[in-house]
């Protein structure tokens, strides 16, 4: 069984919908990229959508900035201690709490 220690969760902040995921042991580029691709294949958002992240270095790699370019996606970034973005990470984990993957049919 995989130890899925780390997840990445894709909000459409105006529905208040999960719209990606993925799960992995590690939080890597790999990740966060599975979940936004699964969210762009499955949503089909409009071109300048503002995808929004923290400072990760996950956000800011290579091939993860090259999948919002060609889906014409504005990157925007939190800045340095940005608390904002968290709390609306943090509201999500309470609000899933421990059931948070078989609701997602984990």
């Amino acid at each position: 069984m995989l130890n899925t220690s780390s997840r990445n969760l894709v909000l459409d902040l105006c529905s208040r919908r999960v719209v990606g995921w993925s799960l992995a042991e590690q939080m890597t580029e790999t990740l966060v990229l599975d979940a936004l691709v699964h969210a762009i294949r499955d949503r089909q958002p409009a071109p300048a959508l503002v995808h929004h992240s923290d400072r990760g270095g996950q956000y800011a790699g290579q091939a993860y900035r090259a999948v919002l370019r060609r889906a014409q996606f504005r990157q925007s970034m939190s800045r340095a201690a940005n608390y904002v973005m968290s709390a609306t990470h943090t509201r999500l984990s309470w609000a899933g709490g421990g059931d948070l993957c078989s609701r997602l049919g984990l």
